[in-house]
């Protein structure tokens, strides 16, 4: 890996000679990654890797049309909140026609 991030297929002395970093295996077509703070770049993904970032199957970035500060492509899903949940559940419920009954003896009353 040359100083500037960019990955030639040299021998290991021409590498170090001039500065760069061996890395193991050959060079890659440059693929975006994501990295941790949520921005996308395009480099070898053995840089993004060792950047802490996550490389993706796509050549380029999708820039960030949502407007959050996280590339789209870089922009996952997270883990539905409990009021996320009970939205999900009442919409389900809604749309298998499920009715919400009230049940004294559910509650442990006796009639």
């Amino acid at each position: 890996m040359q100083p500037d991030d960019t990955c030639i297929n040299v021998d290991e002395a021409c590498c170090t000679g001039s500065g760069g970093d061996p890395e193991p295996g050959d060079c890659t077509e440059p693929h975006a990654c994501c990295l941790p703070d949520g921005t996308c770049i395009v480099v070898d993904p053995v840089v993004c890797q060792r950047d802490g970032g996550d490389p993706q199957a796509e050549l380029v970035c999708a820039g960030d049309a949502n407007g959050n500060g996280i590339d789209d492509l870089c922009d996952q899903p997270g883990i539905p909140t409990v009021s996320e949940w009970g939205l999900l559940v009442l919409a389900l419920l809604l749309l298998t026609g499920a009715k919400i009954g009230y049940s004294r003896n559910f509650l442990g009353a006796t009639a």
